[in-house]
């Protein structure tokens, strides 16, 4: 499977690619530099065939960009993007963002792209670290007609929010019945 394959070659990256890479974290193929457009071609690039659709490579390069956004020694414990943005902490203005991004599909104009590069920061910042196997498996299958990944991050995101809620609840109640 070329998911497998392109997230190894990503592990061995030197220091500078890895930062050719992470520089260009939100941007797509058509905005990067020549010296990330190099790296992704040349080292992680090189699975894609010329038949490839050009929203494939964009994904592919994006998730890469994101993925250089760690070092290797802070890539642990993995788990999938709608929990990685679910453990963000729970708040309206964060909600609302993850809705808008389950309703933002694959366009050329990047920005899903862009959505999903300002809640990786905000996952990195809390010390998270996001399935980049499964997030690209999820993004090549994000504009389907079906919304097979929405609905599997929304299931994610929202069951969780459900449980941490009626969580909460009930250590209400017990904090209530022992005073």
């Amino acid at each position: 499977m070329i998911e497998s394959g392109y997230l190894k070659r990503l592990e061995i990256l030197s220091k500078g690619q890895s930062a050719s890479l992470r520089r260009s974290a939100g941007k797509s193929l058509r905005e990067a530099d020549a010296r990330a457009l190099g790296v992704f071609y040349a080292s992680v690039g090189r699975d894609i065939k010329p038949q490839t659709p050009q929203w494939q490579e964009d994904m592919y390069f994006a998730v890469g960009c994101l993925y250089c956004m760690w070092r290797p020694e802070e890539r642990k414990n993995p788990k999938p993007f709608a929990e990685c943005v679910f453990d963000l902490g729970q708040n309206d203005g964060l909600d609302a963002r993850f809705r808008a991004l389950l309703d933002t599909d694959w366009h050329e104009t990047d920005f899903l792209s862009v959505k999903l590069y300002r809640l990786t920061r905000r996952i990195k910042a809390e010390g998270g670290f996001p399935d980049f196997k499964s997030l690209l498996k999820d993004l090549m299958n994000w504009n389907c007609s079906k919304k097979h990944a929405q609905l599997k991050w929304a299931r994610q995101y929202f069951q969780q929010k459900e449980m941490d809620e009626d969580a909460r609840e009930v250590e209400q109640e017990t904090d209530e019945e022992n005073k």
